[in-house]
């Protein structure tokens, strides 16, 4: 097990520096891209139609359709993309070849409240009674920082013996803890747009997810979505300097 120093972790921060928050299922599929879309849908507006307060947008068909069917088979990164997408309730959901994702459209909600909505809709489509053949369930979260985060963080990075914070550098490692794996990066001097903004500064991005597939039980994915949002914020806040930390008001238990 992966050995954190600090264990005090906080409820939130403020400013919440979140600008992307995706859930993620992988799965073998078992019915055709096309149809299971149409099914989806289709129950989404059911339930749209029996509760007006539910916020429904239209089927979105995203250009990597248009490529090849064999292509995308023989591509992994393909596969993976979506291909519709769909807004429900304030969030934007996401249909692939072989997943299915919930990702924020706005500001981050909290983890209630993104974990609700979630959950709303996999419950809306009913899809855990579908999926026979779970393969992955993935957290990610990437933060965006104004300054230079390298020098805000307790990662040394050194070449040849030389401190390299001024530099334009990016970090990419990945480990498995336990049940879990985990992919962090980390850059600075990079270029995010979010509601039609272009921001430079930096980014932490932190990918917990369910190393095995046959650890995956999805009668208890609220055990599961609990684990992987709680080893991401470990990973996280162990990284921030305190100097860093202090500047985003964490509010504690």
């Amino acid at each position: 097990m992966l050995n954190f120093p600090n264990d005090r972790i906080p409820l939130r921060i403020s400013p919440c520096p979140i600008i992307d928050a995706i859930l993620e299922i992988r799965y073998l599929p078992s019915t055709p891209l096309e149809v299971m879309v149409g099914m989806v849908y289709e129950k989404l507006q059911q339930r749209h139609k029996n509760d007006n307060s539910i916020q429904l947008g239209q089927l979105q068909r995203l250009p990597v359709n248009d490529i090849p069917i064999a292509v995308r088979n023989n591509d992994e990164n393909l596969k993976n993309q979506p291909h519709y997408i769909v807004d429900y309730n304030g969030l934007s959901f996401r249909v692939a070849m072989n997943n299915v994702s919930v990702a924020i459209k706005d500001a981050y909600p909290g983890w209630d409240s993104f974990r609700k909505g979630a959950k709303d809709i996999i419950e809306a489509v009913n899809l855990l009674d579908t999926i026979k053949a779970p393969l992955r369930i993935g957290l990610r979260y990437t933060s965006f920082f104004s300054s230079n985060i390298f020098e805000q963080t307790k990662l040394e990075l050194k070449l040849f013996g030389n401190e390299t914070l001024q530099a334009n550098n990016a970090i990419f490692t990945n480990w498995n803890d336990g049940d879990l794996s985990c992919s962090l990066q980390i850059a600075n001097n990079v270029i995010v747009s979010k509601d039609k903004q272009t921001k430079q500064g930096s980014i932490i991005d932190v990918d917990v997810a369910t190393k095995d597939a046959a650890t995956i039980n999805v009668t208890r994915i609220d055990e599961i979505l609990e684990d992987l949002h709680n080893y991401e914020k470990k990973v996280f806040f162990n990284l921030l300097a305190d100097t860093l930390l202090e500047t985003l008001n964490p509010v504690y238990n």
